[in-house]
């Protein structure tokens, strides 16, 4: 009878010893527990605040592309308005989404005698206005980057009429007073001699000072 009472007993500390290591292990895993619910909640509030951070960030970069567009579009209208002084011409901007991205399109608006507008896009127009457009574009992208206010003009404006070469000269003389711009038309056309500061003739190979104010 003590021999059974003694393996009775021995049974019981095994189970007893068995249920305080589960009940361990249950404790164990509801500290556990506590602490991934713990790091869920704060990695749901971290990802909230990243996705609330990701919004206005694009909200800062759809609001920094405007201002830039902005300025570009009022760069383009000056320059037209200067140049083509006898047309009712403005440009305007259209931004749209392709493939996820934005795409920049620009028209030509022209208002006529009666008031009507007719839009154009602009590589449908003349080489006169797409020059200047395209000049005015570049100019841009070098006042965006902060290059050096720069620029090689090789035969760049022959498409230009006469009686708007001296408006040409003019939009080149604020460009250079306002941001420092350096212009070096490369040409065979003499109409541009007039408006140039300094003129150099390069003959065989030899580049010789022509003119200069």
């Amino acid at each position: 009878m003590i021999e059974n009472y003694n393996a009775l007993y021995n049974k019981a500390i095994q189970i007893k010893s068995k249920y305080e290591t589960i009940e361990a292990q249950l404790n164990n895993r509801e500290i556990e527990k506590e602490q991934l619910t713990d790091n869920m909640k704060n990695l749901l509030h971290k990802q909230m605040i990243y996705e609330d951070a990701i919004s206005y960030m694009k909200e800062l970069i759809d609001a920094l592309s405007r201002t830039h567009i902005n300025h570009l579009e009022k760069l383009l209208n000056s320059a037209v308005t200067t140049i083509f002084f006898d047309r009712k011409y403005r440009i305007q901007f259209e931004v749209s989404e392709y493939r996820n991205s934005n795409c920049l399109s620009i028209y030509l608006i022209e208002t006529q005698e009666d008031g009507l507008e007719i839009k154009t896009d602009i590589k449908d127009n003349g080489f006169g206005i797409k020059t200047i457009i395209g000049f005015i574009l570049q100019v841009y992208f070098i006042l965006y980057h902060k290059l050096s206010p720069i620029m090689f003009v090789d035969e760049g404006f022959s498409s230009i009429s006469n009686q708007y070469i001296p408006y040409l000269r003019s939009l080149l003389n604020s460009l250079k007073e306002e941001y420092g711009f350096i212009f070096v038309l490369v040409a065979h056309d003499p109409r541009f001699i007039d408006i140039a500061d300094q003129t150099y003739e390069v003959k065989n190979g030899e580049v010789r000072l022509v003119s200069q104010p």
